[in-house]
């Protein structure tokens, strides 16, 4: 059985163990949160996991690194570091750490980048990862299983996909709540309550989401068949897709999110 390392179990390291847990992995694991509170306490206790051991005796088989980004050196400047070796392989999911940041403040020889997104909290997001030159078909297929409480995983060709990964899909969420936000306020404009307007803007995207998924039918599809000739929908996309509307800005965005991620990646 191989010894996992979870450091960090905020939202997303939590959402991981609890998916490990629910699905009986083989893996021994060990916690490592500072903050922990009793809930988690608790939770280790009823399910037989070690967490916060006073003193690291040896490397693990895998490290999981869930912590955040600026925690990353403090962290590997610390006791932590002797969880890691050359033999360890590594999975983070730390946004904007690259591959090769990782190698320089680790031990490890086999690193695996991931880029989720805040839907995995609840198993309904999509992770992408990438692993380095020394990772093997295997380690590859064990990103593929411990990723997969998150929700979807793909793999990458290419540590510089991760980049447009992070803008599209890791920032997307906060497209979608801008969105409901916008949709909210247009109809308060037009006099509904605030209220009444949220519900509407908040359901009509859950709704949409899910027929989309429950259909199998593309959102080009779906936007054709709700449209209906000189209608009020018409009317409207005329107005998001016109040169500078919605699609314009959208590109506009994630191209911006895209050069961030490149920044910080460098940083």
């Amino acid at each position: 059985m191989a010894n996992l390392a979870l450091c960090g179990v905020g939202r997303m390291g939590r959402a991981l163990l609890d998916g490990w847990v629910k699905a009986n992995a083989d893996f021994h694991f060990t916690l490592f949160e500072p903050h922990a509170d009793q809930a988690l306490i608790e939770f280790a206790s009823t399910n037989k996991l070690e967490l916060n051991p006073p003193k690291i005796t040896a490397p693990f088989d895998i490290v999981f690194m869930a912590v955040k980004p600026q925690m990353f050196a403090q962290i590997m400047a610390s006791d932590f570091a002797r969880a890691i070796d050359p033999q360890t392989l590594v999975i983070s999911v730390m946004a904007g750490i690259s591959l090769e940041n990782m190698a320089a403040k680790t031990n490890a020889l086999r690193i695996i980048r991931a880029m989720p997104n805040t839907p995995g909290q609840i198993g309904q997001g999509i992770t992408a990862f990438v692993g380095n030159e020394n990772c093997t078909a295997q380690d590859h297929g064990l990103a593929l299983q411990t990723l997969s409480p998150l929700g979807e995983v793909v793999a990458l060709t290419d540590e510089a996909q991760i980049d447009a990964v992070t803008a599209v899909s890791g920032s997307g969420p906060a497209y979608l709540f801008l969105l409901i936000e916008a949709l909210t306020n247009a109809a308060i404009a037009q006099g509904l309550s605030p209220e009444l307007a949220t519900k509407l803007a908040r359901q009509t995207i859950i709704g949409s989401a899910n027929l989309m998924a429950q259909s199998g039918k593309s959102a080009e599809n779906l936007r054709v068949e709700v449209t209906s000739p000189k209608g009020t929908t018409e009317a409207a996309l005329e107005v998001l897709l016109a040169k500078n509307g919605l699609e314009s800005l959208l590109q506009k965005a994630v191209d911006a999110a895209t050069k961030r991620s490149i920044e910080l990646g460098k940083s």
